[in-house]
């Protein structure tokens, strides 16, 4: 009985020991020298997916928890010294994706 539980706990500490480190949690970002912008217009960013200089952003607005509007999926031109976002979705045909990808066709 020992033995198994002995091989339960190892099981359970390489199981976590993997989902911590596939997680990021033991990867040290160090500080860069980039310069950050603020982008106006884009309520309640989820996700972004880069490709090449392209960004694309889903976004959901929930204002104070409870009260939803549909989101939409804005593109971003990350060469542009002033980025703005344009809305991909027109407003007939909003969504509120969770979870995006791109890749390069």
């Amino acid at each position: 009985m020992k033995y198994l539980l002995g091989v339960i706990l190892i099981f359970l500490i390489f199981h976590f020991g993997n989902l911590a480190y596939d997680a990021g949690i033991l990867l040290e970002i160090p500080p860069t020298q980039h310069e950050c912008l603020k982008v106006q217009g884009v309520h309640g960013p989820e996700d972004m997916a880069l490709v090449d200089e392209h960004m694309i952003i889903s976004s959901t607005y929930l204002p104070y928890r409870y009260h939803f509007e549909a989101g939409n999926l804005y593109y971003l031109n990350m060469n542009d010294p002033i980025p703005r976002p344009i809305a991909l979705l027109s407003n007939e045909n909003k969504l509120s994706p969770h979870g995006i990808h791109a890749h390069r066709a």
